[in-house]
């Protein structure tokens, strides 16, 4: 699970175009069936989730409350 900020620049003008970056930080890796269960059936159809709300069960489970602006939660789905 990946805690992520989308880092917006501050300026902009009519022939550049200046992008906005993610950069994440890793908080945890977490079994599959510790997940909400359709949090847990999203990620095993598509692999990946992008989360932007973070749910009370979640929330309990990964300690994170809630997103500030520009935060996104990004749950990946491990091999082993």
């Amino acid at each position: 699970m990946l805690l992520c900020r989308v880092e917006v620049p501050e300026f902009s003008t009519y022939r550049h175009v200046y992008a906005a970056v993610s950069t994440c930080v890793s908080r945890g890796v977490y079994d599959l069936g510790a997940l909400p269960e359709d949090l847990a059936k999203r990620l095993m159809e598509r692999g990946e989730v992008v989360l932007t709300e973070v749910s009370a069960e979640l929330s309990r489970l990964t300690g994170i409350d809630q997103l500030e602006d520009y935060q996104y939660l990004r749950i990946v789905l491990l091999k082993e």
